[in-house]
């Protein structure tokens, strides 16, 4: 019972089919919901297949990990560093392969030298890991180290654009996406 949440079915038949269902929603994966009391935004995302993993299984440090970036993609970012961070205490090896998630997690809650540390851990940043990182230094007006940042994202990919990038990103809360474009512009990278 991972997340305390008991779940019923009408019959051992939807049990089953349930059983047999879950293990199809494959890691990080996000299904549009049609019946829209399952959609949580207009943005057509379902997230429901993520809690019923952690709910089956709430020790694999994929599934909770997972569980906090999709925190963290709801506008629940201090609670996404919750389980972030427990699935990296869960596995300590695969730590800096969580980095990021943290990273964008604690800069979602506005904890930028957090994020700053957390985006430092990781072995090979990405460009998008370097980007982020990026608009971490800005927001803190490190400018210097911010356009380092910038450029090493631009360098690994000279295509980058803010507004590109931004229409990846998952978050529910368009608070939350407004704060990353505006870190990612005031670091330097091009609208």
């Amino acid at each position: 019972m991972g997340d305390g949440m008991l779940v019923e079915f009408a019959s051992v038949v939807d049990a089953v089919r349930c059983a047999v269902d879950v293990p199809k929603f494959g890691p990080g994966r996000r299904y549009d919901c049609s019946a829209p009391e399952s959609r949580p935004s207009s943005r057509n995302v379902c997230f429901a297949p993520e809690f019923v993993r952690f709910t089956m299984n709430p020790n694999d440090p994929r599934i909770v990990a997972q569980r906090g970036e999709l925190l963290t993609w709801l506008g629940r970012p201090d609670e996404g560093v919750e389980w972030i961070e427990k699935a990296m205490r869960v596995d300590p090896f695969g730590a800096p392969g969580r980095a990021h998630l943290l990273g964008r997690a604690f800069y979602t809650a506005r904890r930028y030298a957090e994020a700053i540390d957390a985006f430092g851990k990781i072995v090979s940043p990405s460009y998008m890991h370097l980007a982020e990182a990026a608009a971490c230094h800005a927001r803190i007006d490190d400018q210097a180290c911010a356009t380092e940042l910038a450029t090493a994202a631009l360098r690994l990919n000279p295509d980058f654009a803010v507004d590109q990038y931004m229409r990846t990103r998952t978050f529910q809360n368009p608070a939350d996406a407004a704060h990353l474009a505006e870190g990612l512009r005031a670091a330097g990278l091009p609208a």
